[in-house]
């Protein structure tokens, strides 16, 4: 059994996701960090955690090596995800053989996102808003809110990260943001919330 999310929590009207940053469409770790709980009588044990960041992507290999299932050939140098058998096996210790993670949104969000892309290497995460703003760079381990952005106090390293994500971007060949030619500044943007919505949402949660 899988439990997982493919984005974090709405905000604010239904709860909050403290202590991380924004929730759902944002690219701070309130939209992307959600729960990973897996359960596997005789393979995971009762009660491990790993602290080993996974992404969804890694459940689709995950599931063909527990199913004894080869990878397709097709697909064998096309797999973007890791198995989380090593993680399995050993949650405490176990490590997954990735140096980095990628997230790429190139839409304007319904809730208020933006287009942005980011990477994350180890504790660090870059992220880059494709509305003019310029790249930031946040220590995870120490600033879980991501509210100490360090681009300039740690210049090499947010090129490097910068450069990692824009090489990323290319070689899977992401789509990105352009202007709409039919766009009106005049008209209104995004989604209003009905009335309603408000009293929906507290009777529902």
């Amino acid at each position: 059994i899988i439990f997982t999310s493919d984005n974090g929590g709405l905000w604010p009207d239904a709860t909050t996701n403290l202590p991380v940053r924004q929730g759902k469409g944002s690219i701070y770790e309130g939209g992307t960090r959600v729960p990973a709980i897996l359960k596997f009588p005789g393979r995971i044990a009762p009660g491990s955690l790993s602290d080993e960041p996974v992404i969804t992507i890694d459940f689709f290999p995950t599931i063909l090596e527990v199913a004894g299932v080869p990878v397709p050939q097709m697909l064998a140098n096309k797999m973007d995800g890791l198995s989380l058998v090593p993680l399995m096996k050993n949650a405490r210790y176990g490590r997954l053989n990735r140096e980095a993670l990628f997230w790429h949104y190139p839409h304007y969000h319904m809730y208020g996102g933006i287009p942005y892309s980011a990477v994350r290497m180890g504790d660090w995460k870059l992220v880059q808003r494709h509305d003019g703003v310029l790249p930031e760079l946040y220590h995870l381990s120490e600033d879980i809110h991501e509210d100490n952005n360090l681009a300039l106090v740690e210049p090499f390293r947010t090129a490097a990260m910068l450069k990692r994500l824009k090489d990323w971007r290319t070689s899977v060949g992401a789509q990105m943001p352009s202007a709409n030619p039919d766009y009106d500044p005049g008209q209104p943007t995004g989604w209003k919330r009905p009335d309603s919505f408000r009293e929906q949402a507290a009777t529902r949660f």
